[in-house]
């Protein structure tokens, strides 16, 4: 690029960033493909395209000797923003990647990123960071790498060849069946009575109530269909300006988690409270009169129709914990109860999986194997007692009759 600003012949479309400042430009390759080139300046992006250029003379594959780590996530952070991403995933992903990554490895230039991983992920771990946070920015360096990868700005995923920390799987703290009915007995009349059952009886978590609305009822075929997922985010980020008064979160209507929309039959009992809670919505609504801020979509709402906030969810939930003189649980406990009530009713593990909306089946052996395991034994035990019964009872009869009894002698 010259002095006056204009582009040379061959330097291709150059442009900065909105995003982090860098200047980009396109490098069509052989293979039909386009590779985007990075620097801090216009000129360094200049010299850069020169130096592939020549490599694809030479028919040598460019790679980007200079580009470090910490740019390569910088860039991946990027086009990782939502929506190609849930808002949660990638505040998580620029989180791990601010605050360990960065520091941690971004010194480093990309294609020679190799054993420096592990000797990162052992020094966090001895940090006193726990192995599953560790995991996390495995698996969030893993992901970064592997798109490396599909630029072909590396060969292979240093990441990859890394065994994860073991982590030790959190007990679940579940209701039994009557303790769940000791929480829906207490939630009777609450203005929220009709979340609870849901939460139960569907196994929904609770950024998928926050966000369930209307549309996604159908009453008539007595179905819901779980297509939402409302969470407040941190809406501050690098390079983000907050002026004064201005809110430091925000409210996003994202995809439910894994972006799976399922539609749920729905058990009497919550199609009966979602109804009662539709006729006690509309009341709420006539009573506020213009007080009322809502526009009629979401389900669950406050008392003048805005959105419900997770946090005032926390407290309603804690508080009806009490009344119930039940034990405090997360509410997302409420999802692993749902589970463990249906595991003991003999429910198939597909079937489990199908209403959570689990990836896979392997992920609900995973997470609830340990109850199944424990059906399966006290299946087994029950059939112990029908045999061993049997075996008494057919004993008895050939004594009253006269028969005596089969003794097997050894051959």
């Amino acid at each position: 690029m010259n002095k006056s600003g204009r582009r040379r012949n061959g330097e291709g479309s150059i442009f900065q960033r909105k995003s982090d400042g860098r200047w980009v430009v396109a490098l069509s390759l052989d293979n039909g493909k386009r590779k985007r080139i990075y620097g801090a300046t216009a000129e360094e992006v200049v010299e850069r395209l020169a130096e592939a250029r020549n490599q694809q003379r030479e028919n040598i594959p460019f790679t980007d000797e200079r580009l470090t780590v910490g740019q390569w996530l910088n860039t991946w952070l990027g086009n990782m923003k939502p929506p190609a991403t849930s808002p949660k995933t990638w505040i998580t992903y620029e989180g791990f990647v601010r605050l360990h990554l960065v520091p941690g490895l971004g010194h480093i230039r990309l294609v020679k990123l190799q054993p420096q991983v592990r000797e990162f992920l052992s020094e966090r771990l001895d940090s006193g960071l726990c192995a599953r946070t560790v995991k996390h920015l495995r698996c969030t360096l893993c992901v970064a790498l592997n798109q490396a990868i599909n630029d072909d700005l590396i060969q292979r995923n240093a990441a990859k060849k890394v065994k994860p920390p073991e982590v030790v799987p959190r007990a679940l703290d579940v209701y039994t069946p009557a303790e769940a009915r000791m929480l829906i007995e207490a939630a009777r009349g609450h203005r929220l009575e009709a979340l609870f059952t849901a939460a139960i009886g569907l196994g929904l978590r609770m950024g998928e109530c926050l966000g369930l609305q209307w549309a996604d009822i159908d009453f008539t075929r007595k179905v819901l269909t779980v297509s939402h997922n409302l969470q407040r985010v941190r809406r501050v980020r690098r390079g983000d300006v907050v002026k004064e008064g201005e809110s430091k979160t925000e409210r996003l209507l994202g995809r439910p988690k894994g972006k799976k929309i399922k539609t749920l039959s729905l058990p009497a009992a919550v199609l009966e409270g979602l109804e009662h809670h539709r006729a006690r919505q509309a009341e709420e609504r006539l009573l506020a009169g213009t007080a009322w801020k809502g526009d009629g979509k979401y389900v669950f709402t406050s008392t003048v129709g805005t959105p419900l906030e997770q946090r005032r969810l926390a407290h309603e939930f804690g508080d009806l914990c009490d009344a119930a003189v039940l034990r405090r649980v997360r509410f997302h406990d409420l999802r692993h109860s749902a589970a463990s009530i249906l595991i003991a009713q003999g429910v198939h593990p597909k079937a489990i999986q199908e209403l959570l909306r689990h990836s896979s089946i392997q992920l609900t052996m995973d997470t609830y194997g340990h109850l199944f395991d424990e059906v399966q034994r006290e299946t087994a035990a029950k059939m112990d007692a029908v045999l061993r019964r049997e075996s008494a009872d057919t004993r008895t009869i050939g004594v009253k009759i006269g028969v005596k009894p089969r003794i097997d002698r050894p051959n």
